[in-house]
């Protein structure tokens, strides 16, 4: 009996101790496998979605480039940051004569300059800067074409490429604006407008 028990007990011993090493190596290849830090993918995933760069309407893969259709029009005047006086060489697809033409910036709203409010003459001197008069821009519209002042409803590229509308709500002159059916971009507006009061950009840091 009393050999049956040291072997017994010799027995449980290396299975302890067996068990101990085994489950040792497994601790350590599991602290090897799971870092403090997430995997390199979602990481970087997080980091896209803090910083913003695969929501950010600021994105190249986002802000829509000039679209092929546009039509070449000459600024005459800047009425305000959102107003402004265009005037087609030609006749175009979106507007058919050569006359001046009263211009709203669809989908946004600067300040007002008469009367004067916040930022208002800030935000005009910024698309004085963006698009000098004389210089050319290129236009699309949306589905209705006027508003009820008579006004042409556009959305505008600067020579260089810039989406105006865009630009204006993305750099906090202007804040987005939507009313329907003129919505075709109203979604990249809202997140550039949100990004820009999160910051405090422009007038929501001003006024």
């Amino acid at each position: 009996m009393a050999r049956r028990s040291g072997r017994r007990a010799g027995v449980v011993a290396a299975v302890v101790v067996i068990a101990f090493v085994v489950g040792g190596y497994l601790l350590v290849g599991a602290l090897g496998s799971s870092p403090r830090d997430p995997a390199p993918g979602r990481a970087g995933s997080a980091m896209r979605s803090a910083t913003g760069s695969d929501t950010d309407p600021s994105s190249a893969d986002q802000v829509p480039d000039r679209p092929k259709d546009a039509q070449p029009m000459v600024v005459r005047r800047i009425h305000d940051g959102d107003t402004v006086w265009l005037q087609a060489t030609s006749a175009g697809p979106y507007v058919a004569g050569t006359e001046r033409v009263k211009v709203r910036l669809i989908g946004i709203d600067t300040p007002e300059v008469q009367p004067e409010q916040c930022f208002g003459p800030e935000a005009t001197d910024h698309l004085r800067t963006l698009i000098p008069v004389g210089s050319t821009v290129y236009v699309t519209a949306d589905r209705d074409p006027l508003d009820r002042y008579g006004r042409r409803l556009l959305y505008l590229w600067s020579a260089r490429g810039e989406f105006v509308n865009f630009d204006l709500v993305d750099g906090g002159w202007a804040r987005p604006l939507r009313v329907p059916p003129n919505v075709r971009y109203a979604e990249l507006f809202a997140l550039a407008g949100d990004v820009a009061r999160d910051a405090g950009t422009g007038l929501w840091g001003a006024c």
